[in-house]
């Protein structure tokens, strides 16, 4: 979305600004500061600072179809003791409804508790919520036995399929195989496209298990700001 205030414009994807504020006429604002994307030529004057990593996979992959040499044994392994400790049978993944909403705040709030206070404010609730309420976000819900245990979310652009959020209640294996049920889901099969599943947000725990999930890529995210002075 567009905002324009005197001869200042900005892009913006709710709060969040995702492009520099520019005047008209006279190029971009001093001082501003944003994401780059993946390609990204630097303007001349602007510094450009390592911001994360970005994990692209092939969804197909998780099939068990053309996964070269990953290592995905152990997450295979987890997949198989949720279903099995779980009940295969009771285990439904479906789309959202809007009477689903109470319960996903639900799972936010077991979600949020297990959290730090620095957690809590980067991973805002009421921004999820929003999110999962919005077009052209797309968000399934994982049910045990009539009780909802888990969400994903999702949207795409024209060249990746973007992986947003994946919450669950403490069950052991869960995060597991809610990653396996977006991923070998036939909505996300069928765009034929890769899937870009975000960072690892400074964890070295999560970077090691984004890496033995055998990424196609993995690229570099850089922060770009407007030198002063």
């Amino acid at each position: 979305m567009e905002r324009t205030e005197g001869n200042v414009c900005a892009v913006f994807d709710g709060d969040i600004q995702v492009f520099p504020a520019f005047r008209t006429g006279s190029g971009f604002v001093p001082g501003e500061s944003w994401s780059d994307f993946v390609g990204m030529v630097s303007f001349p004057g602007f510094l450009r600072e390592f911001l994360d990593f970005q994990f692209i996979y092939n969804p197909r992959h998780f099939l068990g179809v053309g996964s070269g040499s990953a290592d995905r044994s152990g997450f295979r392994k987890n997949v198989s003791k949720f279903r099995e400790e779980m009940g295969k049978n009771d285990l439904v993944y479906r789309r959202m409804v809007s009477k689903d909403i109470e319960s996903v705040l639900g799972v936010l709030e077991d979600w949020a508790g297990d959290r730090t206070r620095e957690s809590e404010e980067i991973h805002d609730s009421t921004t999820i919520v929003e999110a999962l309420c919005s077009i052209p976000m797309n968000a399934k819900v994982l049910v045990l036995r009539d009780d909802l245990v888990g969400f994903n979310v999702w949207d795409e652009n024209y060249k990746y399929i973007n992986f947003r959020y994946s919450f669950g209640r403490g069950l052991p294996y869960l995060s597991e195989y809610l990653r396996w049920a977006f991923y070998t889901d036939w909505d996300v099969l069928s765009s034929r496209k890769l899937v870009n599943d975000g960072g690892s947000l400074d964890s070295s725990s999560l970077h090691k298990f984004k890496e033995r999930l055998g990424p196609v890529e993995i690229q570099k995210i850089y922060s770009i700001r407007k030198e002063i002075g």
